[in-house]
């Protein structure tokens, strides 16, 4: 059994060297660092964002990434869950959506309507609207099918008892 003295060089692990053993341990520490960083980055914490403003075109095209990340975290998360951060979520896009010169989102009046008392709902449907203009994978599609794509969407997050919304009288899944 070979142990560890001190010296530089010398084994602590039979056929590893001490300076291995701590470049192993050096980049494992590196490796939950970098990994803890950007789960916490990524935790959605959404208040910033609703602080920010837009005042060139180029603020506008800049945000759309993180636009795109407010969208999903609404239609992928329950409406009862964190309720404060799905407000700046929601206050965010609605500012990008009221200024952006690059793209054209046009919202169904009568689903605008028929949610007007059930902020979840109407919240569930621009999300659902943004996703399919902003999202690459949809680029191809009209804003005909972008709304009938929000409107599915929105469709599929009623439907799921998990995301806990509740329904405009007269709607029915």
């Amino acid at each position: 059994m070979t142990v560890f003295d001190g010296k530089r060089g010398s084994e602590l692990i039979p056929g590893y060297s001490y300076t291995f053993i701590m470049s192993k341990k050096i980049s494992t520490v590196l490796f939950l660092v970098i990994c803890l960083t950007s789960v916490t980055s990524y935790s959605q914490d959404f208040e910033r964002l609703s602080q920010k403003e837009f005042i060139t075109p180029e603020d506008y095209k800049y945000a759309e990434s993180e636009v795109l990340k407010c969208s999903e975290y609404l239609i992928n998360k329950p409406s009862d869950l964190d309720t404060l951060n799905r407000l700046y979520a929601v206050l965010y896009i609605a500012k990008w959506m009221t200024g952006t010169p690059d793209h054209r989102i046009i919202l169904n009046v009568s689903i605008m309507n028929l949610g007007k008392e059930y902020s979840d709902f109407q919240s569930i449907y621009v999300a659902s609207l943004v996703k399919y203009t902003l999202d690459i994978k949809h680029a191809d599609l009209s804003a005909i099918e972008r709304s009938k794509a929000a409107n599915n969407q929105l469709l599929m997050y009623c439907s799921n008892p998990e995301n806990k919304i509740s329904l405009p009288p007269g709607l029915k899944l």
